[in-house]
This record gives structure tokens, C-alpha cells and sequence, in this order.
């Protein structure tokens, strides 16, 4: 395992624990009162990821790193209202006491030591999978009732898909850092184009969920849907020219390897005449070794060339990302203060809608996540 293993689960289990049992919470309080079963199912899974999220707080404070708990991506300033106000809106009860502990945390080194915390979180996670396992079943078992029009929900069956991408990520995290691989900075920002798909989607149903009244705040919410989409688009753009310019080298050295099997099969068939003859004069064996030395410049004056071109077009490719995750932090912090904005106004009774407040302040968090995994990874980077 390495060595930040308990604080990356722990910071994990944080944020995503918080998200998953307000997943399940969107889910129990979509329902018709007729949907006993499915309400229950729902809110079964909602105390068991709450207790997650209880026993991920108790032992994490000193044991994860300031950047998680300085992002606003737990808690914000709005959450706890948000709680208090979806409760009584929804009926569905929520542990506000758990939100004031984990605004207590403080940070540690992200380095641990002791034997037995390590053997806690190792079964905490253990025991994180088996909860998202069904979590995903239950998810995946509405989606598929939903399409087939056996089952009425008030949430949209792309927010369902939506929050099951979001379900399996956390999985795979989990999975990750369970096997032993690194999981850094680096490699989480490989989710960039997950999360500006999930930013894209969250402007969607901002959209939808907005009284039709609101017309100015649909028309931003579409903008920002329009910009993460070009995003998506561009990543997409950049990624298969990165493949096609891969298999351009891969075909260039194939025909050099052939091109030097080639002369190498010349050169015996030339050995073998030589042989045959039986006289070559000495100058002609020197011309033969010049000709061969210049033949051997020449194909390593090539592979210095092909080593160039392929380090320019690493560079080149590092840059484009480089610029291209300066683009989404930059859109990504605009669209935060859109959202902050947004759950201000609802939880002031000034925007009409039909958003929980707790919706409210769960998308925002998300975006906060995002923000500090790009900046994260700047730092990183030395930019």
C-alpha cells in the first residue's frame, strides 16, 4: 500500500460518502408515497453511507491534508441551513451534528504510521465497496424501471445515469488505492473530462429545475451547459489527434525497421557473393566499410531524429492539456460563484424553483472538489 494510503481513502470517504448518502436521499424523497419499497430501499442505503461518513469523520481529524478541508468541497457555509431546510421540506431526517464535526477537522502530515488506524481504514473501505455495490444496484434497478415506464420518479433519468458515473467513480478510487497503485494528483486530474461532463450536466438540470419565470438564470445555466460542452468537444479533438500522430510514429517505425532488415539482408547477400567470387581487392573492402559507416550515420542521425520529433510532440501535448486544464479551471471557478449565488437565492426564498436547498449546496461542492483536484495538480506541475 503507499504510504498517503489512509489519507487519500480518508479524504475519499469524506467527500464522496457526504454525496452518496444525499444521492440516496434525492432518490427516497423523488418518489411517490405509493413506492413504499423503493422509498425504504433508499433510505436504508442513506443511514448506511451516513454511518460511513460518521466513521470517516471521527478518525480523520489530523490524518488528511489542509488543501480538503480549506476547499469548501465537505462543508460549506450553506450546508448545514441546506440540511435543516431540505429536512423539513422533505420529511427525510438528516444528521446536521455530523456537518458541525466535520467542519472541526483539522489537518495532519497525510502520512500514518500506526498499524491499527491502517487496519480500520483498510476494512472501512472494504466495507465502502459492499455499500456502493448496492448502491449502484439500486441506482442501475431505477434507471432501467424508469425506461421501461414501470416505475415514476421525479428526478430525471439522465440526473440517475449522472449520479451512477458518480457512484462508479468513487468505486474505482476505492478499488485504486485498495490494489496498491498510486493514486495522485496526476492521475485523478485524468477524471478532467469526467468532471466537466458532471459540471455540464449539473448547468442541464439547473435548467430544467428553474421556474420558467427565471429567464435570465435558465439562460446562464444553458451558457455554462454550451462552454463545458465545447470542453468535452476540444478533449475530445486533442485526444484522437494524440492517437492518430501515435500511429503515424508506429507506422514510420515499421518501415524503418524494415528498411534495416532490408540492408542487413543486402549486405549478407553481398558477403555471400563476395565469397563465392572469391576476390575482392582491399580497396574495394574499404569502400564497402565507408559506404557502410555512412549508412550506419545516416540511420542514427534518423533515430535522433524520430527521438526529437516524438519528445517535441510529448511537449506539445503536455502543453495543449496544460492549456486546456487552465481553461476548465478558469470556467469551473465563474461557474462556482454561479452556483454559490444560486443556493444563496434559493435558501433566501429568491429564486423559484423546484431545487432542494440541499441539491443546491451538493452541486456546489462538487465544483469546489474539481477546482482543488485542477489546482492540486498545478502545484504539482510547478505552474
Amino acid at each position: 500500500m503507499t504510504e498517503n494510503y489512509v489519507a487519500l481513502s480518508l479524504e475519499t470517504h469524506l467527500f464522496f460518502a457526504r454525496i452518496m448518502k444525499e444521492h440516496a436521499l434525492f432518490l427516497e424523497a423523488g418518489f411517490p408515497c405509493k413506492e413504499s419499497e423503493w422509498i425504504e430501499r433508499g433510505d436504508s442505503l442513506r443511514k448506511e453511507f451516513e454511518n460511513l461518513l460518521m466513521e470517516a469523520v471521527r478518525i480523520s481529524s489530523g490524518r488528511v491534508n489542509s488543501p480538503i478541508l480549506n476547499s469548501d468541497e465537505l462543508v460549506t457555509e450553506f450546508t448545514i441551513n441546506a440540511e435543516k431546510r431540505t429536512e423539513c421540506l422533505s420529511g427525510v431526517p438528516i444528521n446536521t451534528e455530523l456537518t458541525e464535526m466535520e467542519k472541526e477537522l483539522r489537518a495532519g502530515t497525510g502520512r500514518e504510521n500506526n498499524p491499527e488506524i491502517f487496519r480500520i481504514v483498510h476494512r472501512m473501505n472494504e466495507r465502502s465497496l459492499r455499500l456502493l455495490n448496492e448502491l449502484i444496484d439500486f441506482k442501475e434497478d431505477i434507471l432501467r424501471e424508469v425506461k421501461a415506464a414501470n416505475l415514476f420518479t421525479f428526478n430525471y433519468p439522465l440526473l440517475i445515469e449522472h449520479i451512477l458515473r458518480e457512484a462508479r467513480l468513487y468505486r474505482s478510487t476505492i478499488e485504486q488505492l485498495m490494489s496498491g497503485r498510486p493514486v495522485s494528483y496526476r492521475s485523478l486530474l485524468g477524471t478532467e473530462d469526467f468532471w466537466n461532463r458532471i459540471m455540464m450536466e449539473h448547468a442541464l438540470f439547473i435548467r430544467g429545475l428553474l421556474d420558467p419565470s427565471e429567464e435570465a438564470l435558465i439562460e446562464m445555466a444553458n451558457d455554462f451547459a454550451i462552454d463545458y460542452k465545447k470542453l468535452l468537444e476540444r478533449a475530445e479533438k486533442q485526444d484522437c489527434e494524440a492517437r492518430e500522430s501515435y500511429e503515424v510514429r508506429q507506422r514510420r517505425e515499421e518501415r524503418q525497421n524494415c528498411a534495416g532488415r532490408q540492408d542487413c539482408a543486402g549486405r549478407q547477400n553481398y558477403t555471400g557473393r563476395q565469397n563465392y567470387a572469391g576476390r575482392q581487392n582491399y580497396a574495394g573492402r574499404q569502400n564497402y566499410a565507408g559506404r557502410q559507416n555512412y549508412a550506419g550515420r545516416q540511420n542514427d542521425a534518423g533515430r535522433q531524429n524520430d527521438i526529437e520529433r516524438q519528445n517535441y510532440a510529448a511537449e506539445q501535448d503536455r502543453m495543449e492539456r496544460a492549456d486546456f486544464t487552465e481553461d476548465s479551471l478558469r470556467e469551473t471557478l465563474k461557474y462556482r460563484e454561479f452556483k454559490t449565488a444560486g443556493t444563496k437565492g434559493i435558501l433566501d426564498c429568491e429564486i423559484a424553483s423546484v431545487i432542494l436547498p440541499l441539491l443546491a449546496d451538493h452541486v456546489l461542492r462538487e465544483a469546489n472538489h474539481y477546482i482543488r483536484i485542477m489546482k492540486s495538480a498545478n502545484r504539482r506541475e510547478g505552474r
